[in-house]
């Protein structure tokens, strides 16, 4: 038998190896097979496959570039490429890769529908339109070519044409589980929150594995206010990757909710926003175990140390999976237990988070020094942009569009917004000759301490939905939310139409009573909200100047 012949061999029995499930023989027959035939383009794709399967990226691309090498000039050598950046969340990259391979073959409907897929992934959303509307056009009927072009519709928030294009799709096959899930995420776009929820019972009973319907529905019922469903079905967050990369393996069991006579620790898994509102049902945990440890954010502990004595606190990087505790609970599966209905929230508090007043007092002596800001004697704390990777566009503005509230007599705006303000506030003073007071031995993203100081020190706090809007509402300071239209607001601002119990309504936080929340009632729009933030503003100064 020739060499050549045994390497053929050899890769069948790496194809039976690799669809049985056995990557490591798998990966051994096809090097076995490079060994007796190298640089077979057939072999090195399969073997980069069976490495980026193993999530082994750097060696699948050392295995591309031989690819490449020999066969630059297939499509199927980029999509494999392609495939490995993706994998690695590298996606920018993929569409490069792809871009490539439809170079080679234009007419390839299957690389553009790839290509569209990628778009998404990378933000490139109106583009992402264009190749799906392209595919729909070459094979007009097809559901998959639709529902996808529909998802990408989703991405670029064109939620009427995506529930268009849904209808299609399901005109054509009604049993399309990701036409149903489109649907009731352009609904959602559209504040149709009611509508949406059958739609997510339809893609959930058809694809009863796939967690985004059964996620997406928890975040539009805790947005509701039904709370008891939604934290029933927050754990399909895990799934999709909103909840971390994944869930740790704890030596301890996980907390069941009843009282625990040992040591508890709570970790936080999620962004910083989310870790300071989950703080809010830490005291109530107190009683109910013999030691609470919390394992969170680093930036965090300096803040919860001076507010929480009676917690252990740990650095969440640093928690050991074999602690030697009772149980263990993620800090967003508290809600289950404490949080099931609107009366379980507390109607008045108390702040959970203290700032250090004495550094607080020093900013604010220096912020209002009569020298340096002659007649300014109300600070108004300012945070207008969110980075969230999804809705964070939805949910800024222009600092600019905040100048009504710093036209108040006696205002002076204060810097609160996190990431590199100096361009923005140096145009709102040239163009418009309005000054914003920042600190600069302040770090508002990593010296969050030094920002709830900052925060402590104003009068009253407007800010866009964002970190600093939970701070703020932690600390028990007066705070103007400006919320976006629809999805943009995200769950934990609940719709008012789901907190009409007991006399209170859904324009004041249930997370944070001091916040008050201020919506847009159109897309996009801002005017109506900074107006309305003007007059609650003004409010709240006249209510301490004749305190």
């Amino acid at each position: 038998m020739s060499d050549l012949e045994r390497a053929q061999q050899l890769f069948f029995s790496a194809l039976d190896a690799h669809k049985d499930g056995r990557p490591a023989d798998a990966e051994r027959l096809y090097r076995e097979a490079l060994d007796l035939a190298p640089g077979r383009p057939s072999l090195l794709n399969n073997l980069a496959a069976v490495l980026r399967e193993q999530q082994r990226f750097d060696e699948a691309l050392a295995v591309s570039d031989q690819l490449l090498a020999v066969a630059a000039d297939e499509a199927r050598s980029w999509t494999t490429r392609a495939a490995i950046h993706a994998a690695r969340g590298e996606h920018p990259a993929a569409v490069d890769d792809l871009e490539q391979a439809l170079r080679i073959d234009p007419h390839d409907t299957s690389l553009r529908l790839l290509l569209g897929i990628r778009l998404i992934e990378s933000g490139d959303h109106d583009r992402a339109v264009d190749e799906m509307r392209a595919v729909v056009a070459a094979m007009p009927g097809d559901v998959h070519a639709l529902s996808q072009l529909a998802h990408a519709l989703v991405h670029a928030f064109q939620p009427e044409e995506a529930i268009r294009c849904s209808d299609q799709a399901l005109a054509i096959d009604n049993g399309h589980a990701d036409a149903w899930l489109n649907r009731a995420n352009a609904k959602l776009l559209l504040a149709r929150y009611n509508e949406a929820l059958p739609d997510y019972t339809q893609a959930q009973r058809l694809a009863p594995h796939s967690p985004l319907a059964f996620w997406n529905e928890a975040l539009c019922r805790l947005l509701l206010g039904d709370f008891e469903r939604g934290w029933a079905l927050y754990g399909w967050g895990w799934a999709t990757g909103a909840r971390g990369a994944q869930r740790p393996r704890f030596a301890a069991p996980t907390w069941d909710g009843r009282n625990l006579d040992g040591d508890l620790l709570v970790w936080g898994e999620q962004g910083i926003g989310d870790q300071i509102l989950f703080c809010s049902m830490l005291e109530e945990l107190q009683p109910r175990v013999r030691q609470l440890m919390v394992a969170t954010a680093p930036r965090l502990l300096p803040l919860l140390r001076r507010s929480m004595p009676g917690v252990q606190l740990i650095p969440g990087e640093a928690v050991d999976a074999q602690l030697p505790v009772a149980a263990q609970a993620a800090m967003g599966d508290l809600g289950g237990f404490l949080r099931k209905r609107v009366e379980d929230f507390p109607a008045r508090r108390p702040p959970y988070l203290r700032a250090d007043a004495a550094r607080a007092a020093t900013l604010r002596a220096r912020l209002l020094d009569r020298e340096t800001q002659p007649g300014k004697k109300w600070l108004v704390g300012l945070s207008w942009r969110s980075r969230n990777d999804q809705y964070g566009a939805l949910k800024s503005l222009d600092p600019g569009q905040l100048a009504p509230l710093l036209a108040l007599p006696g205002v002076l705006g204060v810097d609160l917004q996190y990431g590199d303000t100096a361009a923005e506030r140096r145009a709102l003073r040239d163009e418009r000759g309005i000054e914003i007071a920042h600190c600069d031995d302040i770090d508002n993203y990593h010296d969050l301490d030094g920002l709830a100081a900052l925060i402590e020190a104003c009068d009253v706090v407007v800010t866009v939905s964002n970190t600093t809007a939970h701070l703020a509402g932690a600390l028990g300071k007066p705070t103007l939310v400006l919320l976006p239209h629809a999805l943009g607001r995200i769950w934990y601002w609940q719709e008012k139409n789901g907190l009409q119990q007991d006399g209170r309504q859904g324009e004041h936080s249930l997370w944070y009573p001091e916040c008050r929340l201020l919506r847009q009632r159109q897309a996009g729009d801002w005017s109506a909200v900074v107006a309305q933030a003007v007059a609650e503003a003004e409010k709240i100064i006249n209510k301490i100047k004749y305190l």
